[in-house]
């Protein structure tokens, strides 16, 4: 493995190491926590026909559309069809393996639709036709120089290797997506099922 990329992932995960921790000290009652939420997540798993029939109906009691796709490519045929119906030009998406895993982004443009990763590392690994190096960082394995060199090539931005600059550069370029964008795609990090709630951390 490349020395600057093992270098990148010791810093990345040094600095999880230590979020957690902080986070954990800062947290009442941590271990128990965690027992309660590995026993909650186990009962879902053994219950989970019931806990997704309930988050159907949730979803749909409060105006929202269930699809259970079978497979990857009946969830992307889905995508598709649903942004042809509304005449969808472009997609702004959040961060999720499971659009990669579907290579969603892919299907879109054989379709005439753009996708534009919102996540500043999925936006770099999309200008550098790349796949994510990493679930957490996807463009770990880039360095500041190749971002610069990257930006100035893609989006006609002057090179530079300061982070808030390119940062801000990335933002600048996204804006104009958000509020053009036809639709929208996200993942969830959890669902409730009570309420047929989809959360994004």
């Amino acid at each position: 493995m490349d020395p600057q990329i093992q270098k990148n992932l010791s810093g990345l995960y040094g600095g999880f190491h230590s979020a957690r921790i902080k986070a954990s000290s800062d947290t009442v009652d941590w271990e128990e926590l965690q027992i309660k939420g590995r026993e909650i997540k186990k009962h879902v798993i053994n219950n989970l026909d019931h806990y997704l029939e309930l988050l159907e109906s949730n979803v749909i009691s409060s105006g929202g559309n269930v699809y259970f796709a079978e497979t990857a490519e009946d969830a992307t045929q889905y995508v598709i069809n649903l942004a042809k119906e509304k005449g969808v030009k472009t997609v702004v998406k959040s961060k999720s393996m499971l659009s990669e895993e579907m290579s969603l982004n892919e299907e879109l443009i054989k379709h005439g639709i753009d996708p534009y990763e919102t996540d500043l590392g999925e936006y770099i690994v999309q200008l550098a036709e790349e796949t994510p190096y990493h679930i957490i960082a996807p463009a770990i394995h880039k360095s500041r120089q190749e971002v610069s060199e990257l930006f100035a090539d893609k989006i006609g931005t002057d090179q530079t290797e300061n982070i808030e600059t390119l940062t801000s550069e990335a933002r600048d370029q996204l804006r104009d997506k958000f509020i053009e964008a036809d639709m929208g795609i996200t993942g969830g990090n959890f669902l409730v099922a009570e309420t047929g709630t989809l959360a994004l951390v």
